[in-house]
Formats: C-alpha cells, structure tokens, sequence
C-alpha cells in the first residue's frame, strides 16, 4: 500500500522527469540510472520506479532487460502528426487573436520574434 508521502514523490518525479524530456534536456536515448536520478530529486527509488513506470505507459521512456532505462526515441511518423495538429490549432489561434484583436499586433510581432530568436539559439524552453 502507497503512503501519500510515496504518491507526492512519485508525482513529483513524474513531472520533473516529464518536463526533462519535453524540453529535450533529456534527449531521445539518453539513460535513466534509477540511483543517481533517485538521488538527486531527493527520494528513494520505489517512488521513481513509479514514475518510470508512469512514463513508459506513456510512451516517453522504454525498459531494456539487463540494460536499462532509456528516454524513448520520437517516431517520425507521430512528429508529422503532431505537427500537422499544432499547426492547424496555431492557425487559428493566430486567426482569433487578430479577429477578436485579443493582442496588439506589435505585441504579437515582439513575441514572434522572440520565438524565433529562440529557434535560432536553439533554445527549446524559451520557444516554448
């Protein structure tokens, strides 16, 4: 039986590990030592495991008998699909917000440029 004190850290190591490998600052094939991520989020390994666990049903992180845990490698397939929605659900956001003029058109011109000077460094957080 799971104490709420486990849930919170395996919640808590849930979400720092998802954000990780959402950012790319856990890239496609890099591996998970249970010890030392354990470690230094504070906590001990069963609560890990869990959020482990968590992310391979995710998709996220795959289980290699005997050699590991790895971040999951993107299929290039899912990234097409992906990218045909989020352009299609930018499109009209971009549509809204100069119809319903929900944002100055300089602010909207700075936050693009922005996002692009992100692309450019290769600065994947601040893109975001």
């Amino acid at each position: 039986m799971q104490t709420a004190a486990m849930q919170s850290a395996g919640e808590h190591a849930y979400q720092t590990l998802l954000r990780l490998i959402e950012t790319a600052e856990l890239r496609p094939g890099t591996p998970i030592v249970e010890r030392e991520h354990a470690a230094a989020l504070g906590m001990s390994r069963t609560p890990f495991r869990e959020a482990l666990h968590r992310l391979e049903l995710d998709g996220l992180v795959e289980r290699e008998p005997k050699r590991g845990t790895y971040v999951s490698h993107l299929d290039p397939k899912d990234i097409e699909d992906n990218m045909v929605v989020r352009e299609a659900l930018e499109v009209e956001m971009a549509r809204r917000v100069i119809q319903d003029e929900l944002l100055d058109p300089a602010e909207l011109e700075e936050q693009l440029a922005r996002q692009r000077g992100a692309i450019n460094r290769g600065d994947v957080q601040g893109f975001l």
